[in-house]
């Protein structure tokens, strides 16, 4: 039997509040490197929605919607501000037609922040991917009958997932979603960029590269200088790193670099194909700003940095080294406009409906 998640008193929620601060800053509406991309989707997602509801105020059958890798529950709080402001629900319950919006993931403090945001409302209801007993991993196959599902939505999940997982997990939503129900997804991180665009972890993958060469002594003598003029203290400690690192190390460190962030993003020609064999759609590239705050505080999340540059084990100095080498020597590579500490992040939206009966 499928039990609902909450999780447990004891969750530290500091990667959920930094991933929540991450997508909105100090404000209640998204920060502009997301702003576009998430109402580009999710005004999709309202339309389909209300053409749902026309034909529910009939049949007077549920309406079931699944945000799959909810995280922080982003896509949700900004779905439910979309429908509250054309009475959406008011109308659902007038009419007596239920309406299920089940939160999936992985139970960790990005998933935690989510209940914490969203748990207070009647309609949404929190699934683990795991089971924390058995420590099996559901598939939605585990989850929902089949062609049970109106609107699937799977905001900035894709470009986490290794490639035999992605074609995985849309076979599972080939499974779930009704024949014209709709999937709707985003990434920040899928290529190739096109030029005049970044992908959102590219300038990671250089800093990766960079702090590696630096602790195995192969930068350039006037980088290293450089490096020594804008900090001494700092280089010092860098030094000590050097000193105690171990190869085996190195090791682990490369493997859970690997598990954080794809060491090669995936193709559109390559999610394309994987959809292809059950739904009909088409792709379409948006550009959005991305500030060097925005790219600080995204490898700044704790779950980010740690496991992305494991190698650094004392946290405040693994801050101060992204802060330096990101500010000095990689964000300014991906600049076109000097003056404007910021490049063009390539989004990718996907709009298909399953076609298969």
């Amino acid at each position: 039997m499928l039990v609902k998640w909450i999780p447990s008193h004891l969750e530290n929620l500091e990667d959920g509040d930094a991933l929540h601060h991450f997508l909105y800053g100090e404000f209640a509406t998204p920060r502009e490197w997301c702003r576009k991309i998430t109402d580009f989707l999710l005004d999709k997602a309202v339309l389909d929605l209300q053409n749902r509801l026309q034909e529910r105020l009939i049949t007077k059958k549920p309406i079931h919607i699944v945000d799959f890798g909810s995280g922080t529950g982003f896509a949700v709080i900004e779905l439910i501000k979309k429908l509250e402001l054309i009475g959406f629900f008011k109308i659902c319950l007038e009419n007596n037609i239920k309406i299920n919006l089940f939160l999936l993931d992985f139970p960790h403090s990005w998933f935690a922040k989510g209940y914490q945001l969203l748990h207070s409302y009647p309609f949404i209801k929190f699934y683990s991917l795991k089971d924390l007993q058995t420590g099996k991993i559901h598939s939605l196959k585990d989850l929902f009958i089949e062609q049970s599902i109106d609107l699937l939505i799977a905001s900035m999940v894709f470009h986490l997932l290794p490639l035999k997982t992605l074609s995985d997990i849309i076979q599972d939503f080939d499974f779930v979603l009704k024949k014209g129900g709709l999937l709707l997804w985003n990434s920040p991180d899928i290529g190739p960029a096109l030029p005049g665009s970044e992908l959102l972890h590219d300038p990671n993958r250089k800093l990766r590269t960079m702090v590696l060469n630096l602790l195995k002594n192969e930068l350039e003598h006037s980088t290293i200088s450089k490096i020594r003029s804008i900090d001494e203290k700092l280089f010092e400690k860098i030094n000590q790193v050097k000193k105690h690192i171990t190869q085996e190390e190195f090791a682990e460190g490369s493997a859970l670099a690997k598990l954080q962030i794809l060491e090669m993003p995936t193709s559109h020609e390559t999610i394309t194909h994987l959809l292809s064999q059950s739904f009909n759609g088409n792709i379409t590239l948006i550009n959005s700003p991305m500030t060097e705050r925005d790219s600080l505080d995204l490898i700044s999340i704790p779950a980010n940095h740690r496991h992305y540059l494991f190698e650094i084990k004392n946290e405040k100095t693994r801050l101060n080294i992204i802060q330096l080498l990101m500010h000095h020597f990689i964000l300014p590579q991906f600049y076109r406009d000097k003056d404007h500490r910021q490049f063009n992040l390539q989004w990718t939206l996907g709009v298909f409906k399953r076609n298969k009966d």
